[in-house]
């Protein structure tokens, strides 16, 4: 797999940083003009700025634009991706239609901080497969008050909205034995440990919009961690 657009623009912006060419408080260029100097899309761009703003290399002034960021050597930030953990064995990736959620009574046993979600929610799932084996299963959910878009509009808005609107990521990781369902969608059996990640997505206004959720197959996943 070739390297991701958003990750070269990632990788530029934070060799700039670390080799002082962007010093401590410099104004970062604006999106616009980003967009035009990596010649990509705008969504590619807040990804690789969202990567940055995670890892404190910057921080996002509303309405004003990004600065190189203080750096602060005790902290340590991680940026997760759901394909992170099994990237070298994913050579099939098995996706749903986006679909409306029409049992909400559902998310009340998926999470506490769903149970008041009301409006339209729409689901979109993916298996991530290796040599035609699941060895990861993906759920991700997006919360509109009202929506007019059809259903079929959504396909690209699901992921790309993740990334322009999201302006905090709680995330969570536990390890657990699975039940049923999840059996039957990693091709596994209860006695195998579970890898679950869990995504909540906050808007500017501190609303949650989306949340999902990622089951990994304990054969296939690991979480390793190392310092810069």
């Amino acid at each position: 797999m070739g390297e991701n657009l958003y990750d070269i623009i990632y990788e530029d912006i934070k060799e700039k940083i670390e080799s002082g060419q962007l010093m401590y408080n410099d104004q970062l260029p604006t999106e616009a003009v980003m967009c035009s100097e990596y010649r990509v899309s705008k969504v590619t761009v807040r990804r690789a700025l969202n990567i940055l703003l995670n890892e404190g290399y910057i921080e996002a002034i509303p309405r004003v634009g990004y600065f190189v960021q203080k750096p602060e050597k005790n902290v340590l930030q991680l940026f997760y991706n759901e394909k992170a953990p099994i990237l070298d064995k994913i050579d099939e990736i098995e996706t749903s239609p986006p679909r409306i959620l029409d049992d909400l009574s559902r998310l009340k046993s998926i999470s506490p901080l769903l149970k008041n979600i009301r409006g339209t929610v729409i689901l979109k799932t993916q298996t991530f497969k290796s040599y035609t084996i699941p060895i990861a299963y993906d759920e991700k959910y997006l919360f509109k008050r009202n929506s007019s878009k059809k259903l079929k509009h959504y396909d690209n808005y699901f992921e790309d909205s993740l990334f322009l609107f999201a302006e905090k990521i709680d995330l969570t990781l536990d390890a657990q034995t699975s039940n049923l369902d999840i059996q039957q969608k990693l091709d596994s059996y209860r006695k195998i440990p579970i890898l679950i990640a869990k995504k909540v997505y906050y808007d500017k206004y501190d609303r949650l919009f989306a949340f999902s959720r990622t089951f990994y197959h304990g054969h296939h996943a690991k979480i390793t961690a190392l310092s810069p």
